[in-house]
């Protein structure tokens, strides 16, 4: 990776590590290491922007929780890997539940909110018999599929 480290930004890595390089700290168009040099344990993917990333490390930093469109102080303290796991392994989902301020016509008022924090299905895909492939809705081989 020595002779490519020009493509990444390894300015996370702990500065006794090897790979470690400030020169392209914050520079746009190179790959980082959202872990920094701490390897990942498990991956656990449900969509898009909604992820888990567990790394063997005790600090908790470097393991990562994703979930789109819940307050990230909500998945902070709330959303765990296991969470992920369960979500995706039995194909159920998860609502949450906070509130949040919100402006209308220039009135702030503040909302108790409820909605789907982990979920695994894809409502925008048809799932074909085994769970790994799929078509877009309006896909001309579907009407053969769902017979």
């Amino acid at each position: 990776m020595e002779d490519i480290s020009g493509w990444f930004d390894t300015s996370n890595f702990h500065e006794n590590h090897f790979l470690f390089l400030s020169t392209n700290k914050r520079v746009l168009d190179k790959f980082k290491s959202e872990t920094g040099d701490c390897l990942t344990q498990e991956f656990c993917g449900l969509g898009s922007k909604m992820y888990s990333l567990l790394t063997p490390s005790t600090d908790t930093s470097l393991s990562f929780v994703k979930a789109k469109g819940v307050p990230k102080s909500y998945v902070k303290n709330n959303v765990r890997h296991e969470q992920h796991l369960h979500v995706l392994n039995t194909w159920s989902l998860t609502k949450c539940k906070f509130r949040s301020f919100r402006s209308k016509r220039h009135i702030l008022t503040t909302r108790d909110m409820t909605k789907t924090c982990l979920s695994c299905i894809d409502d925008k895909r048809f799932l074909l018999a085994d769970p790994v492939h799929s078509l877009a809705y309006g896909h001309y081989r579907i009407p053969d599929y769902a017979r």
